[in-house]
């Protein structure tokens, strides 16, 4: 679940300069984006268990890979290519990589590396001039995306799934098409990590 809800949250953390205008503007603008970066705060609270806080950082280039590295409460990272999306822990000192098979891609993933064409999985709709609603066409973990934005971009992403499970994302220190090293996109995890790879 954890993984649907970052994924999501990186297809939707764009800059949104043309809120006020018509929702076509709007996705318009999304596919304009080339990268972005920023400090993330993420409570998730799990029906039952309490609220979650994990603390981090975002790295996104269009369209090539997205990288969620987590430094609270401990070491982690979600790292997304067009093909493939490997999940790190040091707590358990594993590293899971995860093939999307060819034309049976995880619609997710499909949406975050190509973020303009968001209307192919989710109906969109404004409420007022700062939030931005989507609800999904089909069944992908989740009920419904909430997008916070203090008008010249994204400030924050609540999203809820089916079982009540809710994730709230807050970005800081944003930069927008700002140059990002490739080498972020190949983290290193300490020898002696247990490595399962999945087709």
């Amino acid at each position: 679940m954890k993984k649907k809800i970052i994924m999501l949250m990186t297809a939707l953390f764009v800059s949104v300069s043309a809120f006020g205008a018509t929702i076509d503007e709007i996705l318009a603008s999304f596919s304009k984006l080339q990268s972005y970066k920023a400090d993330f705060r993420q409570i998730t609270e799990i029906e039952n268990f309490g609220k979650d806080e994990y603390v981090g950082r975002i790295y996104v280039i269009n369209k090539y890979r997205a990288l969620w590295d987590y430094s609270y409460p401990y070491r982690q990272y979600y790292l997304f290519t067009s093909d493939r999306v490997d999940y790190y822990d040091s707590e358990i000192r594993q590293l899971v990589r995860q093939k999307n098979a060819e034309g049976n891609q995880n619609a997710i993933t499909r949406l975050m590396l190509d973020i303009g064409n968001i209307r192919n999985n989710f109906h969109v709709t404004l409420s007022g001039d700062n939030v931005l609603n989507l609800v999904p066409l089909s069944d992908i973990g989740v009920r419904y995306i909430k997008v916070e934005t203090d008008g010249s971009r994204i400030t924050k992403v609540i999203s809820e799934d089916p079982t009540g499970n809710k994730t709230e994302v807050t970005f800081t220190n944003i930069q927008l098409n700002a140059d990002i090293d490739k080498k972020v996109f190949e983290p290193t995890v300490p020898s002696g990590t247990e490595v399962f790879e999945y087709n």
